[in-house]
């Protein structure tokens, strides 16, 4: 089972690596291109991708899984926190204080679509008070850190570079 939860954490960070992608380049078309946004700052994906339906299921979708790594690794144990300690802690932060927060505010975001004739974007809960492109940039970038300081403080990259090396590459051979 330890060998799904280390492809999946690994998945996971990837999935997450390719989102961050879609924020810069947003933050990119906002800020160097001056592109006017939201309608010309939609990410490398364009605005099919950019509704909040989608950002709904995204958010919720990478809380869950991490959620389900950091249960299936029994990452609340005494063991993991004392292996080290920031990194735990980083990536405890990051998973139900961000993440969890992330998840919340796109839950509002979405109600907002649901009952604003389906308008894409929506502020949110901090949005009314913070550029829209450069607050979930923000967000996203947090989780992501706090997530990969977890991921390789904890170890789990020599977990998956030692999965790679007895399972991947004899079976490419």
């Amino acid at each position: 089972t330890t060998r799904w939860l280390d492809i999946s954490f690994l998945a996971v960070i990837l999935v997450m690596a390719a989102h961050e992608a879609e924020h810069v380049a947003q933050v990119l078309q906002k800020n160097t291109l001056q592109n006017s946004c939201p309608v010309d700052c939609r990410g490398l994906l364009g605005f099919k991708a950019d509704v909040e339906w989608v950002h709904f299921t995204y958010n919720h979708a990478i809380l869950i899984a991490l959620a389900a790594i950091y249960l299936g690794f029994g990452l609340w144990r005494r063991e993991w926190r004392e292996r080290n300690r920031a990194a735990w802690w980083a990536l405890t932060i990051g998973i139900f204080g961000v993440q969890g927060y992330h998840a919340v505010e796109h839950a509002v975001k979405l109600e907002q679509w649901l009952t604003r004739g389906h308008m894409s974007p929506q502020p949110g809960i901090l949005g009314m008070q913070f550029s829209l492109i450069e607050l979930h940039m923000l967000i996203n970038t947090v989780v992501f850190a706090l997530v990969l300081w977890g991921y390789f403080g904890l170890g789990f990259h020599r977990r998956a570079l030692k999965r790679w090396a007895t399972v991947v590459l004899p079976a490419a051979l």
